[in-house]
């Protein structure tokens, strides 16, 4: 058994020795032009790496949104009834299920999974929503079980116009957000 490991080892030592070998014959041959060419041929191959990553990066992005719109769709009627004054089912469950995809959404946005755009739009709608949700009476202690949300939305919601969220605003709760991780 250890011949055999010992022989493995030695063939695979002597491909290494003659493919550095044939690295070395190479490289003394090459001229200052030749290098100059692998340089530029370099650095296009490392910037098509880039995009590929970029481009990759941005079907992730848009892949969450996907999946967290999805998620808010199964909501979306009860929310909507909520906060046209109609009766729901279950407020304290609306609460859970709005909260569990809210969590979700700033674990994306503190990881910069999402554009900003896409941050501040889902950001907005959170505070929005939130200061709906502020006047039901469990609503603290609902809060009380998210603490990444209750630090991120530790703001004054009385001083906010429920229809257009200032950047001050969205940048204060970014910070609490960044700070909650930081924390943690």
């Amino acid at each position: 058994m250890i011949y055999h490991y010992n022989k493995i080892l030695t063939t695979n030592n002597n491909r290494i020795m003659k493919t550095i070998n044939i690295m070395k014959g190479i490289l003394t041959k090459l001229t200052f032009k030749d290098f100059e060419r692998l340089g530029i041929i370099t650095m296009l191959i490392v910037n098509m790496i880039a995009i590929n990553c970029a481009l990759k990066s941005n079907n992730y992005s848009n892949d969450l949104v996907g999946v967290c719109m999805n998620k808010y769709s199964g909501i979306a009627t009860a929310l909507r009834n909520y906060n046209n004054g109609v009766k729901v089912e279950n407020t304290n469950d609306l609460m859970y299920k709005y909260f569990d995809i809210t969590n979700e959404e700033l674990f994306y946005i503190r990881n910069e999974n999402v554009s900003p755009e896409v941050s501040y739009d889902w950001m907005s709608g959170m505070i929005k929503q939130l200061k709906k949700f502020k006047k039901e009476k469990d609503f603290e202690e609902i809060l009380a079980e998210y603490p990444r949300i209750a630090k991120t939305f530790d703001i004054d919601f009385d001083k906010i116009d429920g229809k257009n969220i200032s950047s001050d605003v969205i940048e204060k709760c970014v910070d609490n957000l960044q700070e909650y991780n930081l924390n943690k």
